[in-house]
């Protein structure tokens, strides 16, 4: 699992938890990466200790490379960027995947085709505003993917308003 723009770590460290089987990376920015050192650096067991690695960088110039059957999770991360940014961190992230089979999972908000609720329209005014982001439709995320050489797999429906998007490369 690479958990990038993990911020300090907390979604990694659950799935180690449950899957003591997991190894996971956690990715973002060097000043991120450094607290995250020190936060967790009396909290976690020996055997996490082992599985997770903390690895700083700037998704918009590389991403840690995949081996196969690695999980790609991006929590949070697509609504805050425009589609050129989206692009711009997909074509990296095809750099990193490059021939193994990876999966990339999108855990955001999904809006609507049709019907507008709310919530999800003050989060994409939000997201406008303030990062030039936005919340996509379904048909917007398969345009995106599409355009940067993924296919959705899978919409999946959480107990939150955000959505899981799973995807992989042709």
């Amino acid at each position: 699992m690479i958990d990038v723009g993990g911020s300090k770590g907390s979604k990694a460290l659950s799935m180690l938890k449950a899957y003591p089987e997991l190894k996971a990376i956690v990715f973002d920015r060097p000043q991120i990466i450094e607290a995250a050192k020190s936060y967790w650096n009396d909290k976690i067991t020996a055997d996490i200790l082992t599985r997770i690695d903390f690895q700083a960088g700037d998704m918009f110039e590389s991403l840690p490379a995949a081996s196969n059957n690695d999980l790609f999770v991006f929590s949070a991360i697509f609504h805050c960027l425009s589609d050129e940014a989206c692009t711009s961190v997909l074509n990296n992230l095809k750099t990193a995947i490059g021939t193994h089979q990876s999966y990339v999972l999108f855990a955001d908000a999904v809006a609507e085709e049709t019907h507008i609720d709310p919530t999800i329209a003050a989060f994409d005014m939000q997201m406008l505003i303030g990062t030039m982001g936005r919340e996509r439709t379904p048909s917007e995320w398969k345009r995106l993917l599409n355009n940067a050489g993924f296919e959705i797999v899978a919409i999946m429906n959480v107990r939150t308003f955000a959505k899981f998007i799973i995807a992989k490369l042709y």
